[in-house]
């Protein structure tokens, strides 16, 4: 019943997730885990879109500084988990540790400044200390003579028996004496590792809930870049959803590139259903997708791209396109239709959403038209809401609110002028014409007849278009 991969990619959120800059390892990876809040958990999004308002509201030369100070953390979490379970670090790994906890303290220093208690770090200067036992706060790390007297001896020994040793390569005495050194040498370095390592052991905790505000810092930071980068804004949580100048970053994109831009969309949901009409040019789907868009955005945390939007928190998303298959599943796209159709009928007394583009198509019209007005008014009542595309007439009688695409803005004269025109040129004006606003209009609303004004434009001839009008005005008498 969730949105799929699939459908994130279709509606934008995938491609906005590639655009969010995450900095560590811990950000990105928080970025990509997050699951959306369900409705038990508004003040936990109401706590995360006010870290995102925090660092969009930041000075920028505070947002540098904290961006050059996450750039220095590498991921040390296995190294964690096996100190966890009795490991005991090399070399490399002590040196880790202690590069994580120079630059947790440089970052530390810096959100300091911010005062903001969701931001601060745990002290790390106990465990440097131990890593750092001279003391000169070097970002190095060795096994130091201080950490056992043996080791300076032991060392002194081989560097003369070194010495010894390759200036004269048959000395059998020095060899054997520089093997059993470097054998002590060994054994005193495991039992020093062995000793750092059950003294670091009790800071593993301290350091994971470092490692998860830092992931925090950086995931909200990213938000807040993201917001900034397309024009988002902090949505709000409310019963209902109320959307102004809803924008899709992505299908900008893509028009952008056609020189083409995208009208602002506004649109208001209430429990039940509400039916969407309009003619096959009008952008329905678009306003699908944009819809989708931001409530995701808006459930995993994110700001969204609207002047306005107010929206609930949902149990769960479903999205159904027009021409979407299941090779999986082996069905048909009526009969896997029909099994999505049960399954929200189950649960249409959750606080869901439901977004289906042209249901029903799979069977003959007039089934397919009692089918879904069937479907509308089964919704009437129910906890969810359903936003319903069709083409079918009377289906909006059924539901509890109407909107319609605005439409083509063509008269007749407009199109007798273009009636001749080469296609081409027709096709960029008709588009250009186009009003994508949805109005909400009432029940009783016509689907509007707009294909026979296209034809009309594209020149058809009248002859063909009578016909069509004789056949269209039976096919009313009929209904």
């Amino acid at each position: 019943m969730e949105l799929t991969p699939q459908d994130h990619t279709e509606i934008g959120f995938e491609w906005l997730m590639h655009r969010l800059e995450t900095i560590t390892p811990y950000g990105t990876d928080r970025a990509r885990e997050q699951t959306p809040y369900r409705p038990d958990q508004a003040p936990e999004l109401e706590a995360e879109l006010s870290a995102v308002e925090f660092f969009h509201q930041l000075d920028p030369i505070k947002l540098r500084r904290i961006s050059g100070a996450l750039t220095a953390f590498k991921d040390i979490r296995r190294s964690l988990e096996r100190l966890g379970h009795g490991g005991v670090f090399d070399e490399v790994e002590f040196y880790e540790i202690k590069f994580f906890c120079y630059h947790t303290e440089v970052l530390r220093a810096i959100v300091s400044e911010l005062k903001n208690p969701r931001l601060q770090l745990i002290p790390t200067d106990e465990i440097f200390e131990i890593l750092d036992p001279q003391a000169n706060k070097r970002l190095t790390f060795h096994f130091y003579n201080e950490y056992d007297e043996r080791l300076e001896g032991l060392r002194a020994d081989k560097r003369r028996l070194d010495r010894l040793y390759y200036q004269d390569a048959g000395n059998l005495v020095a060899m054997n004496e520089r093997g059993k050194v470097i054998a002590q040498l060994d054994d005193v370095t495991w039992e020093v590792r062995q000793t750092l390592s059950r003294r670091l052991r009790p800071f593993v905790q301290r350091l994971k809930e470092n490692i998860a505000t830092v992931a925090r810092i950086d995931h909200w930071l990213a938000k807040a870049q993201l917001a900034k980068q397309y024009g988002g804004v902090r949505p709000s949580l409310q019963p209902t959803v109320l959307a102004r100048g809803m924008r899709n970053p992505w299908i900008e994109a893509v028009l952008r590139d056609k020189h083409r831009s995208l009208q602002p969309i506004d649109i208001a949901l209430d429990k039940g259903c509400t039916v969407l009409t309009g003619a096959n040019m009008g952008g329905k789907s678009v306003s699908l997708k944009t819809l989708l868009l931001n409530v995701e955005l808006f459930r995993h945390g994110y700001y969204v791209y609207a002047k306005e939007l107010c929206c609930p928190l949902f149990s769960y998303v479903s999205y159904q396109a027009q021409d979407q298959a299941s090779l999986e599943q082996g069905l048909s796209s009526f009969g896997r239709e029909v099994v999505m159709m049960r399954d929200i009928m189950t649960r249409r007394q959750e606080p869901g959403l439901i977004v289906l583009d042209e249901p029903a198509r799979g069977t003959n019209p007039s089934e397919a038209s009692a089918i879904v007005t069937a479907l509308c008014q089964s919704y009437r009542e129910a906890n969810s809401m359903l936003l319903i595309v069709t083409h079918f007439p009377g289906v909006a009688r059924a539901a509890n609110r109407h909107f319609q695409m605005s439409g083509l803005r063509l008269d007749t004269d407009t199109i007798r002028d273009w009636s001749e025109t080469e296609s081409e040129e027709a096709l960029a004006y008709l588009e250009r014409q186009m009003d994508y606003r949805l109005v909400e209009v009432s029940a009783d609303q016509a689907v509007p007849h707009e294909g026979i004004r296209v034809m009309q434009f594209l020149g058809m001839p009248e002859s063909f278009i009578d016909t069509i009008k004789q056949y269209l005005g039976e096919e009313n008498d009929e209904t």
